[in-house]
Formats: structure tokens, C-alpha cells, sequence
């Protein structure tokens, strides 16, 4: 469905175009054409790295035995894969609920039962857990319990591992108690595992997906999912609304429609219709042969240009001075830019904000 919106983009290479055209057939169920030449093994690369051997697994008419096999070799280990991190999301949440704990699992399990009836549909690389402010503790006390262990942290979250299994598991606080009041409960392999409901899952889906500058098809699919869903567009563009999170949806929701063919939903078309150029532009590498990870475009776009994009994504100006806080831990090049002593070096926080504004207004 490429109307041209996407202008920036280049149209996809003849792999890529196999793989979008047999992860639309998932919900079109037409048999993806094939092309009179491609790379069989960028094919099977591609689906391996976007995450959708699930979605490709078939629907590809024609297709050399070889090739229809290394699908299915690759469907069976996301299937493994995501059925592992469903068990475990399972019993986490098991033994969080027993033990009192609120929580949420955010993306991951409760999602793929969401938007595509399974748990093993949507391959996750570790599991999100969210809890209230302040719980981080209690809730790494409980997952010790578990068998998980502290391995790291990130910006926003504490990375923790099991060793047993190989699951992955981020611990996220939550500043928002609307996450909370406004929670539901899915069932994964029968365990009620706390999540947002749908309304509010398809708009952190958005947002993640955004945040990522949505380099995996995974994230794409999962919007195509939710537009080929019988759920109320009318309710989800409100909450978007009031949220000021219109654009992240929108931008999901076109990438959905123009690369895996699902028509965009009425109460959407007036978000789409408005996504600003500079917007659209931002996810040109979408279509790029060979494929950009999403380390790659940082790489090329640079820190400040990065925090400058997604501030455009955002309508309110709160949440783009949230983002001015999380991005302000200051990176190699603002260091080198202007050398402090040990004692000022908390003065390259503010010197970087004052950087990225810069620029903002410059491009004004």
C-alpha cells in the first residue's frame, strides 16, 4: 500500500519486499508474490533480525524448498524463544501476585495474547516489568527469590538475569498511578498476568516503537495488528489525544499501512494526514538496503539529532522536557567539546542541555 507518504524512504530492495510482502499476507491472506530475484539468505537474515518469522512462516506462494525450510526453521526458534519468555512471564507474575507485589508486564506475553490471540506469536527479547515508584527494591527481593540476579542497568530500568532459563527481565518504575488504576489482567498459559489494556497497550507500543525510530518490523507488525483488530479507534485517538502522544500513534500506524498493507482505521486518518514532514522523514532508513540497525542510525544522526526528533514527536511541551532530562547525561562528544576538572564535571549535564536547545532553535 505505498501511496508515497513515506517520500524519504526508499522503496524496499526485492528481500525486504518479500519479507513485508509475507508479513502483510498474515493478515490479508493472500499469498505474497515472489520476485523474479532476491537473496535467499538476506531473506531468512532479514526475518531473523526484524523478529517475524512467525508472521513470514508460509505465506510466501513459490518460494524454493530451501528457502520455505530456513523459515521454518527460523518460525520454530522464535516460537521456542517466545514460548520460554511466556512460561517465565508466567511464573514471575505468579509469584509476584502471591507474594502482594503490584506490578505490570508491559509489551512482551500479555501483548502477543492482545493483538494476535497467542502468546508465542510475538517474540520478545526480555520481559518489561513495571512497578509503583519507590518498589524497586521489594520487587528485586522478590525476583531473587526466583532465581534472577542483578546484571546491569540502563537509563530508565534494572537489568536483571536467570541463569536457568536465560531470561532477561527490565524493572521499570512507574511515576504514572494511572498505569495502575486503569491496569487489567491477561491470561498467559493460564496465570492472570497484570498489563495495560488494550487501549493504553497500543499507545506504549507506539511510544516504544518511536523511541527504537521503529528499526524492527516486530514493532511495525504490532500496529498492523492492532489497526486489523475490531478494537474502538474513537476511544484510542482520544486517549492519544489527552496524552499528547497523536503523532507516535499516527507515525506506527502509516509505517503499518504503507509496509504491511493494513488500512488505516477513519478516527486515524485525520492523525496520519497531519504528521509533519520532519516526522516522517526521520524513519527514511525504514526501507534501506542493506538494513540500518538501530545503532547505526544514532551513529549517523548523532545524540543531539535524535533528542531533536523525538521532541518533535511530542506535542507537550512537559513531555519534551522529559525527554531533555533523560538524554542529558552527557556523552564522548560533549566531553570533548569542553574539558572540566573532576570537581565541574556536573556542569556537562546543563552545557549538554544547553546544547541540544541550541539546536532546536536553530532549526526552527
Amino acid at each position: 500500500m505505498w501511496t508515497g507518504r513515506l517520500t524519504s524512504a526508499a522503496r524496499p530492495g526485492a528481500a525486504l519486499g518479500l519479507v513485508l510482502a509475507a508479513a502483510a499476507a498474515h493478515w490479508s491472506g493472500r499469498a505474497a508474490s515472489v520476485p523474479a530475484a532476491f537473496d535467499p539468505a538476506e531473506v531468512v537474515a532479514l526475518i531473523r533480525r526484524h523478529r517475524i518469522a512467525t508472521l513470514t512462516l508460509t505465506k510466501a506462494a513459490g518460494l524454493p524448498a530451501a528457502l520455505t525450510e530456513a523459515i521454518a526453521a527460523a518460525s520454530a526458534g522464535q516460537i521456542r524463544r517466545a514460548a520460554l519468555l511466556a512460561l517465565e512471564c508466567a511464573r514471575v507474575a505468579h509469584h509476584l501476585t502471591g507474594s502482594g507485589q503490584d506490578f505490570l508486564v508491559v509489551k512482551g506475553a500479555p501483548l502477543s495474547v492482545q493483538l494476535y490471540g497467542s502468546a508465542s506469536l510475538r517474540l520478545s527479547r526480555d520481559i518489561d516489568l513495571v512497578v509503583p515508584s519507590g518498589q524497586t527494591e521489594a520487587s528485586t527481593q522478590h525476583l531473587q527469590r526466583l532465581g534472577y540476579a542483578a546484571i546491569g542497568r540502563d537509563h530508565n530500568a534494572l537489568i536483571l538475569g536467570h541463569a536457568g532459563t536465560g531470561a532477561r527481565l527490565e524493572l521499570h518504575e512507574s511515576r504514572s498511578p494511572d498505569d495502575f488504576r486503569h491496569g487489567c489482567s491477561v491470561d498467559v498459559l493460564g496465570i492472570a498476568v497484570p498489563t495495560l489494556p488494550v487501549d493504553r497497550a497500543i499507545l506504549h507500543a507506539a511510544c516504544h516503537g518511536s523511541g527504537h525510530l521503529w528499526s524492527e518490523l516486530a514493532w511495525i507488525a504490532d500496529m498492523a495488528a492492532a489497526m486489523a483488530a475490531p478494537l474502538d479507534w474513537d476511544r484510542i485517538t482520544d486517549l492519544a489525544r489527552g496524552k499528547g502522544l497523536r503523532r507516535p500513534l499516527a507515525l506506527g500506524c502509516l509505517l503499518a499501512s504503507e509496509l504491511l498493507e493494513v488500512e488505516i482505521p477513519p478516527p486515524l486518518r485525520p492523525l496520519t494526514d497531519a504528521l509533519p514532514a520532519s516526522v516522517i522523514a526521520g524513519i527514511a532508513h525504514v526501507t534501506a538496503s542493506p538494513a540500518a540497525s538501530e545503532r547505526e542510525v544514532l551513529a549517523q544522526r548523532g545524540a543531539v539529532g535524535m533528542v531533536l526528533w523525538e521532541m518533535s514527536l511530542y506535542e507537550r511541551p512537559a513531555r519534551k522536557l522529559a525527554l531533555l532530562i533523560r538524554h542529558g547525561h552527557p556523552s564522548a562528544t560533549d566531553k570533548a567539546l569542553v574539558t572540566l576538572p573532576a570537581a565541574l564535571s556536573f556542569l556537562y549535564v546543563p552545557l549538554r542541555l544547553a546544547r541540544i536547545a541550541w539546536a532546536w532553535i536553530a532549526r526552527r
